[in-house]
């Protein structure tokens, strides 16, 4: 067929003569379709076969176009004839590759940017809503200041109010010094002295200060105001932050009125109080002489004179005797009580242990002696941080106590321990086994003069405990009680052991 392989319309071997070939060729061109020829091969004449593949093997097997180099070329002589082509086709894919590559990794990027961009846009609207309603909502002042002029550009409601201003418009027509009296609390402008407020938060970042503002009204008022610089569309300018200071203004004027005054109050009562000491003093000490002549002088009129007086002369000597006796003690105690104030030794180490030891030889001994009294120490008692004298006086007062205070047939025992504290005190304990106390009378029992006995039961003067109380309120201490009638009494006290090794084991 010609109608597909125009450019070759018959092939022929190479053997084959070119003129034989034509007139074949002419021959076959001509054969119509009833030849006797066309019939025997059962077809219609010279025309297209339906499958082209004999024809394809013909060709390959005579040689001819263009299967001329059939199985010949190597792919080496393929990229040789066309290694520009195959060059330019290969740089060519790599670039579009590497622009498919760039081009997926700048989509993905953008994505990226565009999702990240989305998200801060959100978080920006929902930070710049958060922000307005902590502005409009909040109970203090808030304002924005702008440069130049440092005027107010904004404002919530809560500063329209604080100012007295109408409305935003009027708020923003205003500056700091026009809501200002002409002159600050320490003498200086307020124009001049607001321009350097705003100069230094401006420079460090933000300025925290109080201030004197004025409303519209010409009302004064006290403020604190917090100015905070921040960034707005590129610029810098200012965010003010101002609360109404003027009732807290009051009180810390009332309060410091106050103080004054108790000041002058304290100082007026130290001074009675050091008038009153001295005076107590010094009338105890010129009160002890003639009351020692006048019992010195009763005990030589009850030696010489006794036997010649009547009942009634004898009782009216035992009187004056007895109240000199007893005026000299009360005397003695209160010279006692003024100076554990301000004749206090400084403060050691105290071996409570020698302390009780000394008072069972010296002060108490005869004491001991004529009730049949004992004094017991079960464990080593600390070693504290006290005044010697005061220990020995407050331990004597305490034990004397417990003595005087005794049943009736019964020998007083009297037993003294210590314990550690919560914090970092110790506790010591002077326990008796006297009548008790009841506990209506724990709370007045360390007040002077006062006496829950007749001096006909129990003797003494009544100063004893507020002594011990005095001096632990100079230690810094605490002193209580623990009794009930008939069941003994526990007098405790707290003091600072010497160091950390000398605490209770």
């Amino acid at each position: 067929s010609t109608r597909l392989y125009p450019e070759w319309p018959f092939a022929k071997t190479s053997k084959t003569p070119n003129d034989i070939a034509e007139k074949v060729s002419a021959a076959l061109l001509s054969l119509p379709e009833d030849s006797p020829s066309a019939k025997a091969a059962n077809c219609a004449g010279w025309t297209v076969p339906m499958n082209y593949q004999p024809v394809h093997e013909c060709l390959k097997e005579l040689r001819v176009f263009p299967y001329k180099d059939y199985g010949k070329i190597t792919p080496a002589d393929i990229f040789k004839q066309y290694a520009y082509w195959i060059g330019a086709i290969t740089i060519l894919i790599v670039m579009m590759a590497g622009i498919i590559i760039v081009t997926s990794v700048l989509n993905s990027n953008l994505k990226a940017s565009r999702k990240k961009l989305r998200s801060e846009i959100t978080e920006r609207k929902q930070a710049e809503e958060k922000y307005r309603r902590l502005f409009v909502s909040s109970r203090d002042a808030i304002m924005t200041l702008a440069p130049p002029d440092w005027k107010f550009t904004s404002g919530n409601p809560a500063a329209f109010k604080l100012f007295g201003t109408k409305n935003e418009a009027e708020f923003v027509s205003l500056g700091p010094w026009e809501v200002s009296p002409e002159y600050q609390p320490d003498g200086q402008l307020s124009s001049v002295k607001a321009k350097e407020m705003i100069g230094k938060a401006m420079k460090e970042g933000s300025n925290f200060f109080e201030w004197t503002h004025k409303r519209i009204d010409g009302t004064e008022f006290y403020t604190t105001v917090l100015l905070t610089r921040m960034k707005l569309e590129g610029k810098n300018i200012l965010q003010a932050t101002v609360r109404d200071i003027t009732e807290r203004k009051r009180v810390e004027k009332a309060l410091e009125s106050s103080n004054r005054n108790l000041e002058l109050a304290v100082s007026k009562l130290e001074d009675a109080n050091r008038e009153l000491k001295d005076f107590v003093y010094i009338a105890s000490h010129d009160l002890r002489e003639p009351l020692r002549k006048i019992y010195s002088f009763g005990e030589l009129l009850k030696d010489s004179l006794w036997e010649k007086l009547d009942g009634d002369d004898k009782e009216n000597l035992e009187f004056m005797i007895d109240g000199a006796s007893r005026m000299t003690a009360m005397i003695e105690g209160l010279l006692t009580y003024s100076r554990v104030g301000t004749k206090g030794k400084q403060f050691g180490t105290v071996d409570l242990n020698e302390v009780v030891e000394q008072l069972q030889q010296l002060e108490l001994a005869k004491l001991l002696e004529e009730t049949g009294g004992t004094i017991e120490v079960p464990l080593p008692l600390p070693i504290v941080e006290a005044d010697t004298v005061q220990m020995r006086q407050l331990l004597q007062n305490l034990i004397a106590n417990g003595i005087k205070y005794r049943r009736k047939e019964v020998q007083p025992q009297i037993v003294i321990s210590a314990e550690n504290t919560d914090g970092d005190k110790v506790r010591i304990k002077v326990k008796d086994n006297g009548i008790g106390i009841d506990e209506k009378y724990h709370k007045d029992i360390f007040k002077m003069f006062r006496r829950l006995h007749s001096r006909e039961e129990y003797g003494g003067t009544g100063i004893g405990l507020a002594v011990c109380k005095k001096i632990m309120d100079r230690h810094n201490g605490q002193i209580g009680i623990e009794s009930n009638p008939g069941e003994g009494t526990t007098f405790w006290f707290t003091l600072s052991p010497a160091n950390e090794m000398a605490a209770v084991s």
